[in-house]
């Protein structure tokens, strides 16, 4: 993708975040202490794109 189409892109999500990095932190975030006490859960990695759909 081009630069301007990937600010077109990353603009239509309200955080102005997208692609794979999002999801990799996410990852990184649960595989370290911080994923310790999580279980059961859904976690929306959408850069608020996603309202309730």
């Amino acid at each position: 993708m081009s630069e301007d189409e990937i600010r077109v892109h990353d603009a239509f999500f309200p955080l102005g975040v997208s692609g794979p990095e999002p999801v990799a932190q996410m990852v990184r975030h649960l595989l370290g202490p911080g994923g310790d006490w999580i279980s059961g859960s859904i976690l929306n990695v959408s850069g608020g794109e996603w309202k309730g759909r």
